[in-house]
């Protein structure tokens, strides 16, 4: 009986199994049919033609009907369901279509980078000749973080299809995310993997070969930046990125030949100028730098650093690594043809009608602080302010030259030889001076400092320590004390320096805000003496970086060029030269630092400074 009954089933089971299998068939025609309908909603309403591939995919389960119902989850805007159908889609069959839709998803939902660039590389390695394909591939690429594979594939592709839209704009995001990337290495100052990556591009992206070329130069490495921006020419001939790269690095290269000029390096400043005129012939900045140099030179006047030639401008787009090129590598805005390398001071400096042949100068410029590591920072245009005050005081105040005790970047023990100490008075300036006879000048530009406790201030040498200055510095105390003990005829002290605590360079103390420093008054009334300060206790001496000198300095100087002259009577005295001093420097202070800035005077004002031809 049990035998009969299963013949019976297993014939049973042969004769329905065929209807089965033409049941299948047919629920997939239906799901096709089903599938059409939903294609033809999907424009009209997506939510609709979404219900329907789902109910298709329910009668069929073939892998294209994973791959439609994908698609219409991403259209209705659910992105994980659609990924999901993707999977199953491509787990059945590797259609090329299929492996590089679902890589873009992945890319667009932010999944699974593995997945992606596998998906989009064998769609690509399937059909080499499809621009979607080749685009999608790229994407990958920059989702994984292959930011240099993404550029290379990038330039190829454009190369190829240099029509197609798709593949010209992702191109230029591929170029631009790796530019920024790198660039953004040097904004946060790590050179080292800034320079390399932008290097690895420099033959690919224009904007790469720019930005190497003025990494280099910013970091220091002259020599190999012009030869950067050289190559960069000649392998992007007419690329705005790249035109006039090699004279815009030229330019801020000779600009540290006028720094060692104006220093008084001539000889160092005229030696690099012309070492660079002659491995660049061709360059017209470097003939003129040499010859701007050595002119100034024969002619034995100061020169000054212009701010800059006029460099090719090519439009931009507005994009993040032009932001971050233009906020490191500022761009020059003055005209080639319209800087001059004198400021007006310094030009036709007036000649006096008296020769002052006993007078006795001091002159002091502090500019070098940094060089002695002790968290000072260097006062930019002391040793300018100091060159061309010693020329004022032998052209227009008649002093000879041999009676000027003139030092750039005294050290504590230097002021101290100048102007003595309380264990030995007569210090090499006394020494000068001829009694009742002398008329005595000192200058000094440098930083200033209070003290500790806030009951003196100090002359801060160029070896000093701020925080230690009660013990290296050289006391305002001190110093007047060693002026009134002078037996000179008159005494006119010029101090472009503040004793706030802070200056244009930043904060003198490491640890404390100047705000909460005390301060004393720079000036004292000394016998016999006019005293000029720059700026009161608790203000900023500000420089004049138009003009390549302290504010106050070049004011001072202007004032007795004839400036101060009021009554035109070509004799300039303290009171008219006070008078335009307190006008002009708190004036431009304000307008270019938008600090106040007070000069303070006490002494005789009715005394002469200057008699004029």
């Amino acid at each position: 009986m049990k035998k009969i009954t299963l013949i019976k089933a297993l014939i049973l089971f042969f004769l329905i199994s065929p209807v089965y299998a033409r049941s299948d068939d047919s629920l997939c025609e239906a799901a096709k049919d089903i599938a059409k309908k939903a294609e033809e909603l999907s424009k009209k309403d997506k939510k609709e033609s979404l219900t329907l591939f789902i109910k298709a995919k329910r009668l069929c389960d073939r892998p294209e009907y994973d791959y439609n119902l994908g698609i219409a989850y991403w259209r209705y805007g659910a992105p994980e369901k659609a990924v999901e159908s993707m999977y199953g889609a491509v787990s059945k069959k590797k259609n090329p279509k299929w492996l590089n839709n679902l890589s873009f998803m992945l890319i667009k939902t932010g999944k699974n980078k593995n997945d992606a660039l596998k998906f989009a590389g064998e769609a690509y390695e399937s059909d080499k000749n499809n621009p979607s394909y080749a685009e999608t591939f790229i994407q990958a690429n920059l989702y994984y973080g292959n930011e240099f594979e993404a550029v290379k594939l990038a330039k190829n592709f454009y190369e190829k299809w240099p029509s197609n839209e798709k593949i010209s704009d992702i191109k230029n995001i591929a170029y631009e995310k790796y530019l920024t990337k790198y660039l953004t290495y040097i904004k946060n100052n790590n050179y080292e993997k800034g320079i390399a990556g932008l290097e690895k591009a420099s033959d690919i992206i224009p904007g790469a070969a720019r930005g190497y070329a003025l990494s280099l130069l910013s970091s220091g490495k002259n020599e190999e930046a012009l030869h950067a921006a050289s190559e960069a020419e000649k392998k992007f001939k007419n690329k705005d990125e790249v035109k006039g790269l090699f004279d815009e690095i030229s330019n801020k290269t000779v600009k540290k030949f006028y720094d060692e000029f104006q220093a008084g390096n001539e000889k160092k400043a005229i030696a690099l100028s012309k070492n660079f005129a002659d491995r660049y012939p061709d360059s017209k900045i470097a003939k003129e730098t040499y010859n701007r140099i050595l002119n100034a030179f024969i002619n034995a006047a100061d020169v000054s650093v212009p701010d800059s030639v006029q460099i090719v401008q090519s439009e931009k787009i507005n994009k993040d690594s032009d932001a971050i090129l233009a906020s490191l590598f500022e761009k020059s805005k003055s005209d080639e043809n319209n800087y001059d390398l004198v400021s007006d001071i310094e030009k036709n400096i007036p000649k006096t009608k008296i020769r002052n042949s006993d007078g006795v100068a001091v002159v002091i410029g502090n500019r070098r602080y940094e060089k002695y590591n002790k968290g000072i920072k260097d006062v930019v245009y002391a040793e300018r302010d100091a060159a061309v005050m010693k020329k004022y005081l032998i052209n227009t105040l008649g002093f000879e030259e041999e009676n000027i005790i003139y030092h750039l970047n005294a050290t504590s023990g230097d002021l101290r030889d100048i102007f003595g100490t309380k264990e030995n008075r007569n210090g090499k300036l006394a020494r000068y001076i001829r009694e009742k006879r002398s008329d005595v000048f000192i200058y000094y530009s440098g930083h200033g400092a209070p003290g500790p406790k806030g009951d003196s201030s100090y002359l801060v040498p160029v070896d000093a320590s701020a925080d230690f200055i009660a013990n290296n510095g050289y006391s305002l105390d001190l110093f007047y004390e060693q002026i009134d003990r002078l037996e000179a005829k008159s005494v006119m002290v010029v101090l472009e320096s503040c004793f706030s605590g802070d200056s244009d360079a930043g904060p003198l103390f490491e640890n404390i805000s100047p705000a909460l420093v005390k301060n004393i008054s720079p000036v004292e009334n000394v016998k016999n003496a006019s005293v000029f300060c720059s700026a009161d206790k608790n203000q900023v001496a500000t420089w004049y970086p138009e003009k390549r000198h302290g504010m106050f300095t070049y004011f001072f100087l202007k004032g007795l060029s004839g400036n101060a002259d009021k009554n035109k009577d070509n004799q300039i005295s303290v009171n008219e030269l006070y008078g335009y001093l307190s006008g002009e420097v708190k004036y431009w202070a304000g307008r270019k630092s938008n600090r106040t800035q007070t000069p303070v005077f006490k002494g005789d004002t009715k005394r002469i400074v200057a008699v004029l031809k």
